[in-house]
């Protein structure tokens, strides 16, 4: 292989970034630790999968009583990271309830819109007398 490819090079061969670790009198016990925890993280046996269904769960209740579209997304995500984990019932209820919240948000949005789209004259006129006639009593 050519040595002036970029894919090639020390920085790109772990074996040879610890050895250099080695020979500075550093280990290299620290990237090997960082990449094992990432790894533990990651795996699909721990227990994060339950605590991100968990976080899943309360996000879409909440999203549910608060009506809030951005605590069912963050609900829906973390609901799919801990079923991409480990399939628990914590994500299946974060995530219909996520799912259900996103839906009425977006149909209430929908409704926002169309409503002043149809009478966003006469809201605004409305309005602007209601200021008028609170500027008078002043």
């Amino acid at each position: 292989m050519d040595q002036n490819n970029s894919n090639s090079g020390p920085w790109y061969n772990p074996e040879n970034l610890n050895s250099q670790n080695q020979t500075d009198g550093t280990s290299g016990n620290s990237e090997q630790t960082n990449s094992k925890q990432k790894d533990d993280f990651l795996s699909e046996n721990n227990d994060n999968a339950l605590a991100f269904g968990a976080i899943s769960m309360i996000l879409g209740i909440f999203s549910l009583i608060s009506e809030k579209l951005i605590l069912g997304i963050l609900g829906l995500v973390f609901g799919k990271i801990s079923e991409n984990k480990k399939r628990n019932t914590y994500a299946k209820v974060g995530i219909v309830c996520s799912i259900i919240s996103i839906a009425i948000g977006v149909i209430s949005l929908i409704a926002v819109l169309v409503i002043f789209a149809f009478y966003g004259t006469a809201i605004l006129e409305i309005i602007k007398d209601a200021v008028q006639m609170d500027a008078s009593w002043a």
